[in-house]
């Protein structure tokens, strides 16, 4: 297992090196940018993470994803477009993750209605090998309800088990590759704690 992290901010060299010095060895960054949420992956961040010797984990969550309505098959196939073309701009190397969220904690009705039709459609897309030639593996990051059902009969899934332990399914879910804890402030900036399972992350680094 191995200590990181996630976080909504940029990270400069100041903040790379208290992530360092917590013994951190992966940071979740966004690569996309919502308003007043979080701020998106930057190039000079990547070669700042890159270059300290920690791994990124990619994490995906547009305008929407803390509600059962952005979820749909035809919202799944929008957003994967958008995640694959964002991955590919930061030049993250092949057969790494993508981690698509599920911000808020959906009722079982909700996961069969809304979240699987999402993920179905961004799952085809993802083994589409014309349509994503770099390999680009399929995370998803949510309760234990949500993580478990994604996974179910789809292969090389990775999943982030949410730091709200309260949510469906979330207490007895162990078989995550990444698991969040509470946040805590660490070079000025928020950060969730996380540790990884034996797995691996499904990070990168160039």
């Amino acid at each position: 297992m191995a200590k990181g992290c996630d976080t909504a901010a940029y990270l400069t060299d100041s903040r790379v090196d208290a992530l360092v010095g917590k013994g951190y060895s992966f940071v979740g960054r966004y690569i996309d940018y919502l308003k007043g949420a979080h701020n998106d992956l930057t190039e000079k961040e990547v070669g700042l993470i890159c270059n300290a010797g920690l791994e990124i984990v990619s994490l995906y969550q547009p305008k929407g994803m803390n509600s059962s309505t952005h979820y749909s098959a035809s919202q799944g196939k929008s957003d994967v477009i958008e995640a694959l073309e964002l991955a590919r701009y930061l030049r993250q190397p092949k057969n790494t993750a993508i981690y698509f969220c599920v911000d808020f904690d959906p009722l079982e009705s909700v996961v069969r209605s809304n979240i699987l039709p999402y993920f179905d459609a961004v799952y085809q897309a993802i083994i589409d090998k014309e349509g994503n030639p770099e390999g680009y593996r399929m995370g998803v990051y949510g309760s234990g309800l949500v993580c478990s059902s994604v996974e179910k009969n789809k292969s090389s899934v990775y999943t982030m088990l949410a730091n709200a332990t309260a949510w469906q399914g979330s207490s007895s879910y162990t078989q995550w590759n990444i698991k969040q804890k509470l946040p805590i402030s660490v070079g000025g900036i928020d950060v969730d704690p996380c540790e990884s399972s034996s797995s691996g992350t499904g990070g990168w680094r160039r």
